[in-house]
């Protein structure tokens, strides 16, 4: 998949230069090989307090990692872990959370089972109950009521995009013949399941 990188500005000009980026990683004083929560990496409500201590304004940046870990429990990305996540730092010197990268449905594709960050003390995303997203939320710092707004709103998104023409349609402009998109259905059934499950978050 082709993107234009978020972390240079001036792409096909003269002036292109690098924009500063920190993973969380680097971002907590930690070593690349601490990225994962277990057995010794940070837990997801520490990446929250860095975004908070970093960003100024930090409302979006903590919405934004929110969603992220939603988005990563609802299509199984097991490996979203803290070098999955950056700070961006504009040329006022202000910090604010990377857009997104490397999200991937590993779970359907046969990749461990366990999610990077937990939600409260679980990391099977196929047996979270509502407690564990209450123990996540205060872990957190945040409301359980808006961090279930949150999950409702990003599954009815998920479960809108999941029949629609247009993504059917996206993938095939992408490349994706028909026996590409018969395999896509156990990764749309997964989401589909998740979804589902969300609503009783």
């Amino acid at each position: 998949m082709l993107v234009e990188r978020y972390d240079r500005a001036g792409i096909g000009n003269p002036e292109l230069h690098r924009i500063h980026q920190e993973d969380f990683c680097q971002a907590m004083g930690l070593s690349r090989i601490e990225k994962y929560q277990e057995p010794s990496g940070p837990r997801f409500a520490q990446c929250i307090a860095t975004a908070r201590n970093a960003c100024r304004p930090n409302a979006a940046s903590v919405q934004h990692l929110l969603r992220w870990q939603i988005f990563n429990v609802l299509v199984g990305n097991t490996d979203g872990h803290a070098k999955n996540l950056s700070l961006l730092q504009d040329e006022r010197g202000q910090w604010q959370v990377a857009p997104a990268y490397d999200l991937v449905g590993t779970l359907v594709l046969g990749y461990h089972r366990d999610l990077a960050f937990s939600v409260g003390d679980q990391f099977n995303s196929q047996q979270l109950l509502p407690r564990d997203w209450q123990a996540f939320a205060k872990e957190s710092r945040l409301s359980y009521p808006f961090v279930r707004r949150e999950i409702r709103t990003l599954a009815a998104r998920l479960e809108e995009l999941l029949n629609a023409d247009e993504l059917r349609e996206a993938v095939n402009n992408a490349g994706l013949g028909e026996h590409g998109w018969v395999r896509l259905q156990q990764q749309r059934q997964h989401i589909h399941t998740q979804c589902h499950k969300a609503q009783r978050w």
